[in-house]
């Protein structure tokens, strides 16, 4: 009987042992996502960027500082609502809400640029990329978006497309033949291309000129002319002066003119 009840003890504590060892290693696996956890918090909460974790339907449920700076916002103003409703405004694409909604849906992330209004009523771009958050068993817990101010790099983009207009627009209106070429390696040049008057002056076609070096062009222009042009060229790159000639062109197989 003595026997057996040690053995009872024996089995019982190494049993206790076990557990207790589990339940340390639990602990310490717990420590450490906890750590990890404020680690991240402190990162959320020290970037500029504006953050929000948001529950699997969309409600927020945290925002850092950097959020009450972009969109005015202060935390409890937004807390249970869905920044959607909050940001979005009359001129915000409804092309751009619709994938976002359509994204949410299906569980999945989404990164997009969307014109959104601050609490005055400033519009403001932002790049937006939203993540889902899933649990052990793949269910979406939570989004966690982050948002970057990209208002100025919008209005730059905006005033070279403008720019880049309005010199296409003189590049290919005026009755002056305009040829754009770059300084290739060994002295070469390659044509970048040609505007319409160019074209119609001397009976090139673009694509028979963009991206072919000078010297390739005897088929088009012919030696004599390659290579005048190119001796002059090399000049103007040279002195980086401006050069003004008169020189007789146009296509091989066709009438030559000044």
């Amino acid at each position: 009987a003595i026997v057996g009840s040690l053995f009872t003890i024996a089995v019982l504590f190494r049993r206790v042992s076990r557990e207790m060892a589990v339940r340390r290693s639990s602990e310490d696996a717990l420590q450490r996502a906890q750590v990890h956890l404020e680690r991240l918090a402190l990162v959320a909460e020290r970037t500029t960027n504006s953050v929000v974790v948001a529950d699997s339907a969309g409600c927020v449920e945290w925002v850092n500082r950097g959020f009450t700076i972009l969109t005015g916002y202060e935390a409890g103003e937004v807390m249970g609502r869905k920044p959607g409703g909050l940001l979005q405004g009359k001129d915000t694409d409804p092309r751009v809400i619709e994938s976002m909604r359509r994204a949410m849906s299906e569980e999945r992330g989404f990164d997009v640029e969307i014109l959104n209004y601050r609490k005055d009523g400033t519009p403001y771009w932002a790049q937006i990329k939203v993540d889902p958050v899933k649990d052990a068993e793949g269910r979406v817990t939570r989004y966690v978006g982050v948002s970057v101010d990209i208002t100025r790099k919008r209005e730059i983009a905006e005033k070279l497309g403008r720019d880049e207009a309005f010199l296409n627009g003189i590049y290919n209106g005026v009755e002056l033949g305009i040829s754009i070429l770059d300084v290739v390696e060994n002295g070469g040049f390659r044509y970048a291309g040609i505007n319409a008057a160019q074209e119609r002056k001397n009976g090139w076609r673009q694509d028979e000129i963009r991206g072919r070096l000078l010297s390739e062009l005897v088929d088009v222009m012919g030696r004599d002319e390659i290579e005048l042009k190119r001796e002059r060229f090399s000049r103007c790159v040279e002195t980086g002066e401006s050069l003004a000639f008169e020189q007789e062109s146009g296509p091989v197989a066709a009438r030559r003119m000044w």
